[in-house]
């Protein structure tokens, strides 16, 4: 298989397998994601000329209980090497997870609740809940604490967009490491907005009725192909593909 192409389930099974499968993997530890390792321009020139080339898979580890990150980079083909290196100088991707948890610490906080009272709010199970990267505005990096700031929105039913009613006024801040409430910013009362901003059929009324038909036909099919990751256009040859670090 080329270098190139994304992993398949057994090969991002294996790798995560021999990550954890490591002493240096903790119980606090958490894939942030585990995607094919980039090879060098030479290893791609090499496959494209019909040799060998090793298959790798990147790891990225975060462990919530030294607040370190870890990139691990895996062999597959042939298995069995890791390299493992500890970074504690970045933090790793918010995990969805960690958001979870992070909403789940609002909703139980009771400042955060007095402050929706004050807004007439006593349904907390339906608002909308968005933690988001609180930022870095010193330059050094504090690894006693993983911070993010929540912000909440109305919603009158499942399906509506929280986004057209923001509860203004109100910053939570919460530390990931602990899973607890930091401080609860309330600014100030404002009003909720209640205009809706649906976008459903029956939100912005009928379809248009007035387009003429348009069609694309190709009776001799397109004149790309497909093969993979693998697309071929007239003199093009290019490979496809989504990495989490592109």
């Amino acid at each position: 298989m080329h270098p190139l192409e994304p992993l398949t389930a057994a090969e991002v099974a294996a790798a995560s397998a021999a990550v954890r499968a490591d002493a240096r993997f903790g119980s606090d530890a958490r894939f942030a994601f585990v995607a094919a390792d980039e090879p060098t321009k030479e290893e791609v020139a090499q496959a494209d000329a019909g040799e060998s080339v090793g298959r790798r898979a990147l790891a990225v580890v975060f462990d919530k209980s030294t607040c370190d990150t870890h990139r691990v980079v895996v062999g597959l083909d042939p298995p069995g090497s890791l390299e493992w290196v500890t970074l504690s100088d970045v933090h790793a991707t918010l995990l969805i997870g960690e958001l979870f948890e992070a909403t789940l610490a609002v909703r139980q906080d009771s400042r955060w609740q007095e402050a929706m009272r004050r807004r007439g709010i006593t349904d907390f199970d339906s608002l909308q809940l968005d933690p988001w990267p609180a930022g870095n505005f010193t330059g050094q990096l504090d690894r006693s604490v993983r911070l993010v700031r929540v912000v909440s929105y109305v919603r009158h039913f499942d399906a509506d967009n929280g986004y057209a009613h923001p509860i203004e006024g109100v910053v939570v801040d919460v530390d990931l490491l602990s899973g607890k409430v930091l401080e609860v910013h309330d600014y100030g009362v404002v009003p909720i907005p209640e205009e809706h901003a649906n976008y459903g059929v029956d939100d912005v009324g009928p379809l248009r009725t007035d387009l003429r038909p348009l069609e694309i036909v190709q009776p001799d099919g397109p004149s790309f192909a497909i093969d993979g990751s693998v697309i071929t256009w007239q003199k093009w040859r290019l490979r496809v593909l989504m990495h989490p670090l592109d």
